[in-house]
């Protein structure tokens, strides 16, 4: 990649035409369960220890770490932690999350951008002063799920499992040092303290639904009457009520929430892909959360080597359940890492049946006036705009899947499924007879 000229900060702050810096590092922190910080949720390690105990967040979001990616960032280079929106951008040619929010934040929160840059020591790659706009913190990992491409770093229940069973790290991943529940409820006041300043606040995990502090959080912005601000949130869509709270009766106050539910099947296949789901229970949910009308509801499929294939059976299934409308969106997001997850693995042949299955459903979104209004602003190189509809993902994925043969990770995929079929008493070829080609012996 070209290293394209620096950025440099001219009021107001056009964000949309630069090629490397991000909103991200400037508004918020990221902060992963234990206590890792980086400058958003898809952002990877780099070397570098960024976990923290503090729970002060001028501290945390100047974590050397963070001070250099946004030096980084703002010397126009392509840094490394950012892999993930740099493949979005350069491979894919889909709009990647640093793109997305810089549309966001430029469309509807110029003076926030302006004052975030006021507040940057491009020196020190620090920030002077800090005002939060936008929350994703995850206090722990918490979650009533054990996803295939998932680990214990995310999930309360492959933790259990992993120490129950000594499943190997490379499958189950590392055993996370979770915050105490003190350390964890001074974030959360943390949070609360900065709720006047918040423009956005996204809610995952783990499994966020399940997470005590985050109904917390939500009736402080409530009490606070800061019901304008835009909620997303990320979930399996397992939760309606926990302990003593109403999630639909609290949402219903605020004017925009955005969901975006974990689908990735249907069937005996969702619960074998997000162990512990139960698939009519979800579908009954789904059937609530598509029809609240402050929410702006988002089917966020994984595409992996799991369902490449044969996602559209559980397309059809939600259109069928009354769940898939004009009015929602289906987000389509490519399993990359780890590579023996990726669909780029599969054979030529399945390969072939997976194009034919999703042009077949473009073609069904079109015949039934699906996502016809769900159109999305994507920012060009060329600072324009231009709108992206689904069947772009779609195409931009097929392409990607066929560039590309990772079958020498074959093993891996095989022993990855084994081990877990084993403890958890499930079968892969028993589930996903359409792809006996991958089946283990």
């Amino acid at each position: 990649m070209s290293k394209p000229v620096p950025f440099v900060y001219n009021e107001p702050v056009d964000l949309t035409t630069h090629p490397t810096v991000c909103i991200l590092p400037f508004v918020h922190f990221y902060y992963a369960p234990g206590g890792s910080i980086s400058g958003c949720c898809i952002n990877l390690p780099d070397g570098e220890d960024s976990k923290s105990t503090d729970t002060e967040f001028l501290k945390l979001v100047n974590v050397e770490p963070m001070n250099k990616l946004r030096k980084a960032l703002t010397a126009g280079e392509y840094h490394s932690s950012c892999k993930n929106c740099w493949i979005h951008e350069k491979e894919l040619g889909n709009q990647s999350n640093r793109e997305g929010k810089n549309l966001e934040w430029f469309d509807w929160y110029k003076q926030d951008i302006n004052e975030a840059f006021e507040q940057y020591d491009s020196h020190t790659g620090a920030m002077k002063e800090f005002k939060m706009r936008f929350m994703d913190i995850r206090f722990s990992n918490l979650c009533n799920m054990k996803c295939r491409y998932c680990s214990a770093g995310f999930s309360s229940q492959w933790e259990v499992e992993n120490k129950k069973n000594n499943t190997p790290e490379w499958i189950g991943g590392d055993i996370p040092a979770n915050l105490n529940a003190q350390q964890q409820d001074e974030l959360m006041e943390e949070v609360i303290k900065q709720i006047p300043y918040l423009r956005v606040v996204n809610f995952a995990g783990g499994e966020p639904l399940v997470e005590e502090r985050n109904y917390k959080i939500l009736q402080a912005m409530i009490d606070q009457g800061r019901t304008d601000i835009q909620i997303d949130i990320s979930t399996n869509a397992s939760t309606m009520k926990f302990k003593k709270y109403d999630l639909q009766e609290m949402l219903s106050k605020f004017d925009e929430v955005s969901f975006n539910v974990s689908i990735d099947h249907y069937g005996d296949k969702a619960e074998y892909m997000r162990n512990g789901t139960k698939w009519n229970e979800v579908l009954e949910n789904l059937k609530i959360f598509s029809q609240m009308s402050n929410l702006n509801f988002t089917i966020a499929a994984s595409i992996s080597v799991f369902n490449y294939v044969s996602f559209d059976e559980c397309f059809y299934e939600l259109h069928r359940a009354g769940i898939i409308h004009s009015d929602m969106q289906l987000s389509v997001n490519i399993i990359t890492s780890p590579h023996f997850m990726s669909a780029q693995m599969l054979p030529a042949s399945l390969k072939t049946q997976g194009e034919h299955r999703w042009r077949k459903l473009i073609q069904y979104c079109v015949d039934n006036s699906i996502f016809e209004k769900s159109v999305k602003l994507q920012s060009n190189e060329d600072g324009s705009e231009s709108t992206v509809w689904l069947s772009t993902e779609i195409e931009n994925m097929i392409n990607w899947v066929n560039s590309n043969s990772t079958d020498d990770y074959l093993l891996q995929f095989h022993e990855h499924c084994r081990v877990l079929d084993n403890i958890r008493g499930e079968n892969f070829k028993q589930t996903f007879p359409e792809l006996e080609e991958l089946s283990y012996a």
